[in-house]
């Protein structure tokens, strides 16, 4: 027994055990520590680094922006994403350094419905690749025959065949903020790359006019200030009348999430 022993020492033998895939597992300040057996290298470098990693970084994405740009198209902004194969065991890591512009050309398969709801997928073919293409689809779980890919978002093709109501898959909501001013009549313009649906506003007053009939009447006037849709009404009560005309303060909010 003890000429046994002496020889597995004489060979250096480390046997390692591991309690679970964890990054950096274990006291030492080695990722995989310089005492591993040369023959669980393998298994230490997953267990300890890529399967981590890969749990970490499976719902990665870093800007990748779904936004509406007409009726008839979208654009997914430039930045970074992972994807994955159906069974999770492939990871490839992708960037785009330009925004994409998604047309009905994209779709996986079949041709542009109307009243349907299209989900977008970041896609790549090849493990080899490092960039990542954009499909239109109507399955919310995998586009059709795609090998690795992430959903990006969604958008609504409405009874006219028009895209409306944009939405990202990210977690954040992508929120803009505009000021500005706008007269009696006017419509309030929308933030680039938001329809209306996507909006919120509110409107006060700024320059009401009265057409000239001198000072308000302490009491006998007042101010409306309101939109309908997206278009300011402004008047002014003075003189036994309603006067409209003036400009007013706006705040519009767009949210896409």
């Amino acid at each position: 027994m003890k000429k046994l022993l002496v020889l597995l020492m004489s060979f250096g033998l480390v046997f390692s055990a591991y309690a679970g895939n964890q990054w950096r597992v274990g006291t030492t300040a080695k990722t995989i520590p310089g005492a591993t057996n040369i023959s669980d290298i393998d298994e230490a470098s997953y267990e300890d680094m890529t399967a981590p990693l890969d749990r970490l970084l499976s719902n990665f994405r870093e800007n990748c922006v779904v936004s509406y740009a007409s009726t008839s198209t979208v654009t997914v902004g430039a930045g970074e994403i992972v994807l994955q194969n159906s069974a999770g065991t492939i990871t490839l890591m992708q960037q785009n350094a330009a925004a994409t512009t998604v047309t009905w050309g994209m779709i996986d398969t079949g041709s542009e419905a109307a009243s349907t709801t299209y989900y977008l997928w970041a896609y790549q073919a090849t493990a080899t690749d490092t960039d990542f293409d954009v499909t239109i689809s109507t399955s919310s779980s995998a586009p059709s025959g795609k090998t690795y890919y992430a959903k990006l978002g969604q958008f609504y093709n409405n009874s006219s065949s028009n895209i409306e109501q944009v939405k990202n898959d990210d977690t954040k909501p992508e929120i803009l903020i505009s000021t500005g001013t706008v007269t009696h009549g006017g419509t309030i313009p929308l933030p680039s790359g938001y329809i209306e649906s996507q909006c919120e506003w509110i409107v006060s007053a700024n320059n009401a006019s009265h057409n000239g009939y001198g000072q308000y009447e302490s009491d006998d006037s007042g101010i409306q200030c309101y939109t309908t849709g997206r278009v300011l009404y402004i008047s002014v009560y003075a003189l036994n009348g309603w006067h409209t005309g003036g400009t007013a303060n706006y705040m519009i909010i767009g949210i896409q999430r």
